[in-house]
């Protein structure tokens, strides 16, 4: 283990090897709520993690509290809707810790709350940036520079309430109208 930096917390304790220990996580999105707390498990399990938000003050101040010692975290201003920033939040994970082993992509627009006709195209056009494009712009920025290269699984809530929805309807059931 390099100097200055602790072992996990599962390693302190004596649980043996954690599937994080060593490997280096890039959390987008980072704020206040699940962001946060991936980062702090991810942490806590033995990784590496680099915050990426639009927010660099706020970045900063996170990765002081996470680790007041810099060992283990580092940051990059990101706006996941501009794909040379992702390539910048990727190339600080490979460039500080030799690569990248995972994404979190929580960063997300989730502020329309109108109807369709109500709603302006900008909004919609902006939604679809960062909740489609974004990720899309992550997945090519890694596969691209770093050494993840074996696969790349998104997993996303909603998609996962739609695969649950229609796994318990029987094939043979017609699909009822809304």
């Amino acid at each position: 283990m390099a100097p200055g930096v602790r072992p996990s917390a599962a390693k302190a304790q004596g649980r043996g090897p954690v599937i994080l220990e060593g490997k280096t996580i890039i959390v987008s999105g980072v704020g206040p709520g699940l962001g946060l707390e991936i980062a702090r498990i991810a942490l806590r399990d033995g990784a590496n993690v680099v915050l990426g938000a639009r927010n660099e003050d706020k970045l900063q101040k996170l990765a002081a509290d996470l680790d007041g010692s810099g060992a283990r975290v580092a940051y990059q201003r990101t706006d996941i809707t501009d794909p040379a920033q992702c390539e910048a939040l990727i190339a600080a994970g490979v460039d500080r810790f030799g690569g990248v082993d995972g994404l979190a992509q929580v960063a997300a627009l989730d502020a329309i709350m109108g109807g369709i006709k109500e709603t302006p195209v900008e909004d919609w056009n902006a939604s679809f940036g960062t909740n489609v494009l974004g990720p899309v712009h992550l997945v090519r920025a890694i596969a691209r520079g770093s050494r993840l290269a074996a696969e790349v699984r998104l997993y996303s809530s909603a998609a996962s309430r739609c695969t649950c929805r229609r796994s318990r309807r029987s094939r043979t059931q017609p699909r009822r109208a809304r």
